[in-house]
């Protein structure tokens, strides 16, 4: 493809292809190769540089991205869809890591030198979240039951 060194773009300004930035070669150049030409004339310089396209370019690369970006999320007046495992899978995640706390104990933890009132947190505590998984184990066995 032959481009020819310097463009007349309106009677007193002159651009060289030198001059011009990566995306105008690129918008220039796909428009040549869109139209099967191997040169490059004032015309394709200008139809590929229009005032439309020209304005664009000037739009930073970032805004560019931000416009696109936000056209395709939801806004925050928009509800969520229903997910029915959401809460579920959402308290399976964090189960490991109350694993790995309890397991840090026994690793980090000399249990006869904590205080009696840090004991009587953590049974206290331990003992309300037994009751709540023997809560939630019996719902699972109740609706296995029933299906």
């Amino acid at each position: 493809m032959y481009l020819s060194g310097r463009v007349h773009i309106k009677k007193d300004d002159l651009i060289t292809i030198a001059s011009m930035n990566e995306w105008q070669i690129r918008t220039l150049t796909n428009a040549m190769i869109r139209q099967n030409k191997k040169r490059c004339t004032t015309s394709d310089v200008l139809a590929a540089l229009s005032a439309r396209d020209l304005k664009k370019e000037q739009q930073s690369a970032r805004e560019r991205r931000k416009a696109a970006a936000s056209a395709n999320q939801p806004s925050v007046k928009d509800m969520p869809i229903y997910d029915p495992d959401g809460e579920v899978a959402s308290l399976s995640l964090t189960i490991p890591s109350w694993n790995s706390s309890i397991d840090r104990i026994f690793t980090k933890t000399d249990m006869q030198e904590i205080s009696d009132k840090a004991k009587t947190q953590l049974r206290e505590e331990l003992l309300a979240l037994r009751d709540s998984i023997d809560l939630v184990l019996l719902a699972i066995e109740e609706v296995s039951d029933d299906g």
